[in-house]
């Protein structure tokens, strides 16, 4: 259940918005009106479940083979109980889930609305097919997220799935049935497709499901739908024009309200604008508790760079960012070189030579695994070199960058030193027919791109700041430990602090360092922990 219906009951409200400016089929209207009026979220849910499976029978008609007709029944009996498998097992590994049943339906209602509006003005039967992309876009979801987790499950797919029997057989690619017709449709290496059904990328196990409902001769109709449905994730990364592909992806990005995160979920987007040649909103997360807006950000820009709009096509999306302090790593890099060289007094005084040095190259900070991430070797080489001048963060690449955290989300951003705040991010397209992702700085607009962890750029820069953030930690405590000893003591390896211990240390750090940034350094490494490490890389 929703810990606040009313966010649920305004994204119905938005929901019959769209149905409006959709212009659906009378028949189709009455049933999609039946779906929205319906306030409990979980019998919402399996209402989805039967309209999807109506509207693909009613759309493909007598194009649907008798195989698709009898799955798509099925279907309608089981995709609420396999999602509710999907958010069990999710809430077992503490993963984030949204639902993909009512967004499914959300999405069609969106994409038939953009659909209606110029340039695109899709006829009657474009619209169908736009409808039947929307439909299947998601529809192995949970073929290919329980497949990844439970392989032996698969075999209780088989009933709904018309390709779950090459997954379920050893996972042999080879036998999935139609992957020959979907080869010949995507026109790309039948090697690259089986590399991407190896990882059960879900955009093409839906394609091949919607290829399994079609009556053999009909393939050739639906050519762009099958498309739409294989491309609608950047699994693939090239650029589209592709009317239904781009209406998908637009529709499927934006389509977050009503989907719940941590009990609570994001209403409607607000000041939506859908006119001729224009599409604009705001994603107004500040009382959607665990929604990671960066998160968001950068898996949205991985598609919509992807495609080419119409020309003079006006489209704004907006993010605003709250709670995000910013880090003043230049004032943390002089602390450290004042705590750097009351360690090497120390070491003079109280340890035989190069004692002191060996502590940290030989301790876990260098060598171990930790945090979820290993420092690799060129990094370690980078820190070794500047320990050998007497030095940790003169050189260090993060003090070209201003560092904002978001504490509540675990979550550091970088990015350029003339920036020191955020007021939202925008996706907005620009004169030559793309999107651009852009961020406001005190009213001046800069545009960039939005690098995650797995970037090795961004990586690096993690890695430099937690190797750091320790160094400083493990200078503070030696100093606390053992300035006032007159005689030489043996020292073991420190680790990282807990609450306690900060707690103790703050109260002695006054005059040793700056005791704000001891207390970043749990946050830092959380957000580390957690893969929350973010660029954003200008490029004007």
């Amino acid at each position: 259940m929703l810990a606040d219906a009313q966010p649920y009951m305004q994204s119905l409200l938005f929901d019959k918005e769209l149905i409006g400016l959709g212009r659906w089929h009378y028949n189709d209207r009455e049933e999609i009106e039946q779906w929205n009026a319906t306030t409990d979220y979980e019998l919402q849910r399996t209402k989805a479940a039967h309209l999807i499976t109506y509207l693909i029978q009613r759309i493909l008609n007598v194009h649907c083979s008798s195989t698709g007709k009898i799955r798509a029944r099925r279907l309608g009996k089981a995709l609420a109980n396999l999602e509710q498998i999907l958010i069990s097992s999710r809430n077992l590994e503490k993963k984030f889930y949204r639902d993909h049943l009512n967004h499914v339906i959300r999405v069609a209602l969106l994409a038939r609305a953009i659909g209606k509006k110029s340039p695109f003005n899709l006829s009657k039967a474009d619209m169908d097919k736009l409808v039947l992309a929307c439909l299947f876009h998601d529809v192995a979801y949970p073929l290919s997220e329980i497949g990844q987790s439970f392989r032996s499950t698969i075999r209780a797919l088989k009933d709904c799935y018309n390709i779950a029997s090459g997954i379920s057989q050893g996972h042999d690619i080879g036998l999935i049935p139609n992957k020959k017709s979907l080869v010949a449709v995507l026109a790309i290496e039948e090697k690259t497709i089986n590399k991407q059904l190896e990882e059960l990328d879900h955009g093409l196990l839906s394609a091949l499901e919607f290829i399994s409902y079609l009556k053999g001769n009909y393939l050739k109709n639906y050519k762009d739908v099958i498309r739409a449905i294989a491309f609608h994730d950047p699994s693939f990364g090239f650029e589209t024009d592709e009317k239904l592909l781009t209406i998908l992806i637009l529709a499927d990005e934006l389509q977050d309200w009503g989907r719940p995160v941590n009990r609570t979920l994001m209403p409607k987007i607000t000041n939506f604008r859908l006119k001729n040649n224009v599409l604009k909103g705001n994603f107004d997360t500040e009382k959607v508790s665990g929604y990671s807006v960066l998160r968001q950000i950068y898996s949205k820009s991985l598609n919509l760079s992807r495609i080419r709009l119409p020309t003079n096509y006006r489209f704004m999306l907006r993010f605003p960012l709250q709670n995000l302090t910013v880090i003043n790593f230049k004032e943390f890099a002089m602390s450290l070189q004042t705590l750097y060289k009351k360690c090497i007094n120390l070491e003079e005084r109280l340890f035989e030579p190069s004692f002191f040095k060996k502590l940290y190259e030989g301790n876990s900070m260098f060598e171990n695994i930790y945090y979820g991430l290993s420092i690799p070797r060129e990094i370690k080489d980078k820190i070794h070199n500047l320990l050998d001048y007497g030095s940790i963060s003169s050189s260090s690449p993060s003090t070209d960058y201003n560092i904002l955290m978001n504490e509540d989300q675990s979550e550091l951003l970088f990015v350029s030193s003339d920036i020191d705040k955020i007021d939202n991010f925008t996706f907005r397209s620009n004169p030559k027919d793309s999107i651009v992702l852009e961020i406001t700085n005190s009213g001046i607009k800069h545009t960039g791109q939005l690098k995650s962890i797995s970037d090795q750029k961004v990586n690096d820069l993690a890695l430099f700041l937690i190797a750091e953030a320790r160094f400083y930690n493990i200078c503070i405590q030696k100093i606390v430990k053992f300035e006032s000893k007159p005689y030489p003591v043996e020292i073991g390896i420190e680790g990282f602090p807990n609450t306690g211990e900060i707690s103790r240390l703050l109260k002695k750090v006054k005059k040793i360092g700056n005791s704000k940034l001891l207390e970043h350094l749990r946050p830092i490494r959380d957000s580390i922990s957690d893969r929350g490490v973010f660029l954003f890389e200008l490029t004007n």
